[in-house]
């Protein structure tokens, strides 16, 4: 193996760190087999050990403004420019006084909002709907401790508990659902089929009423969370008898409503994926040798990667449909 690292180290460095489309793997392969041979490495060898190298997107925005011009890797980059450019053409307007919040207490503010923002994302891709969790929270504050999800078919219920105790309760109304293993119980009968799945929100709900805490001392109750009737604070654009006014009806419109403003004349492109971009484009986000990356694949569990393999790729629609229904909203990195 000591020979097998060092040829391999060897034919790295003499290639430097390329990178090809995944589809053009074998031509890489191809490329270094005369080298490798030299080196008395085996075909094989060089296919299982060797750094798979190939093009990831890196970025996934391009903001222009003027003859300036920024790649963002990830979506937060662009949030951040949009807020600071947003920042400074607004005002925010509590109507409950009528006051003018602070330019320096509301950039606070929406650095509270994106926080929370990431955490209500969380939430969601739980199945759960972050304003309900809010609301669900109890007398005293604290937010639920825990999520449960039940699938019945095609329909879905989210139940949200402050305590396992009520948790308890839950499982013994419902002990169809529950066995040993409580995070995916999947139990047949008469009828659709009913799945459940248990979120411990111990760590979120912490976090989260830190963030509620902080708002409230700045003017934003958590009762307004959630969208009202009326509007409850204004955003100010402009001066004079040129000023827009826009209403808020709830807080996270505090948050969208100034990145709105903030993609007012500056162009933004978006990339879904390498064959979307210029050469130039291509270079500077992907194949500049000072950024490109190389990802290495190693086969741990060749049973399981066939399982799954299997169960995605397979005749079979059940286990897919179920892989898809208890996966879609954890995906970070779709390609589409």
């Amino acid at each position: 193996m000591r020979t097998v690292a060092a040829a391999m180290a060897a034919l790295i460095l003499t290639f430097g760190a390329p990178v090809a489309a995944q589809s053009s793997f074998d031509q890489f392969i191809q490329s270094l087999w005369p080298e490798a041979r030299e080196l008395g490495v085996s075909r094989r060898t060089v296919e299982s050990h060797l750094y798979h190298a190939y093009a990831k997107l890196d970025v996934s925005s391009r903001v222009e403004l003027g003859v300036a011009a920024v790649y963002t890797p990830k979506d937060f980059q662009l949030n951040r420019i949009l807020l600071q450019i947003g920042t400074e053409e607004v005002r925010l307007r509590n109507l409950s006084d009528g006051r003018e919040v602070p330019a320096k207490q509301l950039e606070e503010i929406l650095a509270l909002l994106e926080t929370l923002d990431k955490h209500a994302t969380y939430i969601k891709r739980l199945g759960g709907d972050f304003a309900d969790y809010v609301e669900k929270r109890s007398k005293d504050g604290t937010l639920p401790q825990f999520m449960i999800k039940v699938r019945e078919g095609n329909d879905e219920t989210v139940h949200y508990f402050l305590s396992t105790d009520e948790v308890d309760d839950f499982k013994s109304a419902n002990n169809d659902l529950f066995g040993s293993d409580t995070e995916v119980v999947e139990r047949k009968k008469e009828g659709p089929t009913r799945r459940a799945k248990v979120s411990d929100l111990h760590l979120e709900s912490k976090a989260i009423a830190d963030l509620l805490g902080k708002l409230n001392r700045k003017g934003l109750a958590v009762d307004h969370y959630a969208a009202q009737d009326k509007p409850l604070f204004e955003l100010v654009e402009g001066e004079g008898e040129r000023a827009t006014v826009t209403p808020l009806f709830s807080i996270p419109e505090i948050l969208a409503g100034v990145k709105t403003v903030g993609k007012k004349g500056i162009q933004m492109y978006r990339f879904k994926g390498l064959g979307e971009m210029d050469a130039k484009e291509l270079f500077e986000t992907t194949m500049n040798p000072a950024k490109r990356k190389l990802l290495r694949i190693d086969l741990t569990d060749a049973v399981e990667a066939e399982e799954m393999f299997v169960k995605l790729m397979g005749d079979e629609v059940e286990p897919r449909r179920q892989f898809i229904e208890d996966n879609a909203l954890n995906v970070r990195n779709l390609d589409v």
